[in-house]
This record gives structure tokens, sequence and C-alpha cells, in this order.
């Protein structure tokens, strides 16, 4: 996904339906993953979950952060997720890492990742608050360079 999405300018779907992207129309099949608030991430921070009991109850993804991603690296990080195709989901959700994303001066969203069973669980804190257990294709290139990164802290 071209990094002017987060800019708010069309680019074209990295997962190749041929629909226009844009922030403005954000929410198709190409972005099931990232809340409207993804636009405004200025800082990332990657998560290495530990302890993944009683995740049906998280506010928050629970672990310890392990590294941040900030500018154009954020970016990246973001497009990856965003690049992430959507796939069967299976039981296991025994995530190992997420990140959670920072605007100028709150928390936006979270997402754990579990790339045993490919979901992906989002949370959005807030008065109307956001929970969705989503299936991502693992084995998928963005999914593939997105456990990269991870690894790398």
């Amino acid at each position: 996904m071209p990094s002017s999405l987060i800019h708010g300018r069309s680019g074209s779907c990295p997962n190749a339906c041929r629909t226009a992207c844009s922030v403005a129309k954000f929410w198709h099949s190409c972005l099931m993953f990232l809340p409207p608030s993804f636009a405004q991430t200025l800082r990332l921070e990657c998560i290495r979950i530990d302890d993944y009991s009683n995740s049906h109850r998280w506010v928050s993804v629970p672990g310890k952060i392990v590294g941040t991603w900030c500018g154009s690296e954020a970016t990246e990080v973001i497009d990856l997720v965003a690049g992430l195709q959507p796939s069967e989901m299976t039981r296991c959700f025994l995530p190992g890492y997420g990140i959670r994303a920072h605007g100028a001066d709150h928390l936006l969203f979270e997402i754990a990742f579990c790339f045993q069973c490919h979901n992906a669980l989002l949370l959005v804190p807030g008065p109307k608050g956001q929970r969705d257990l989503v299936g991502f294709n693992a084995e998928s290139q963005c999914a593939q360079e997105l456990l990269n990164r991870f690894r790398t802290f």
C-alpha cells in the first residue's frame, strides 16, 4: 500500500481488488484491520505478548514494549498492516506480537497478531470502543514482512 494513503491521497489497492483506496473511503476489505484513526499515527510500539490468556477480556494488548517505530518506519509498518489480505479464521489465538498506535497526544488503537491461527484482534479505546477479531493470510508477503519486522526487536 502506498504511504500516500496515510496522508490522504488516493492510491491503488495492493490486494488486487482494483478499488481506489483513500482515507475518505478507507473501510473496504483492504483496510479491514485499521480504524479511521490510522491516518493520525505518528508512533507505533511493538509489543511482545507473553501471556495471551483471557484474550477475550482484553481492553489493551498486554506485554512488553520491545521497540518503537516512528516517522517513515511507522508508515511502512502501517502500510504492511493495511496490505494484509483477509483469510479464514481458526481458533487458537495465541498472539505473539502486537502494535500500539499513538497519535500526537493519545493512544489510537492496538492490534494483536496470531500468525498461527491467522487472526488479528483490533482494539480501539474510547466510549465507543471497538473490538474486532478478523482473519488474515499469515503466509502473504505483507504478513511475513510484518512478522520479520516484529522479530528484529
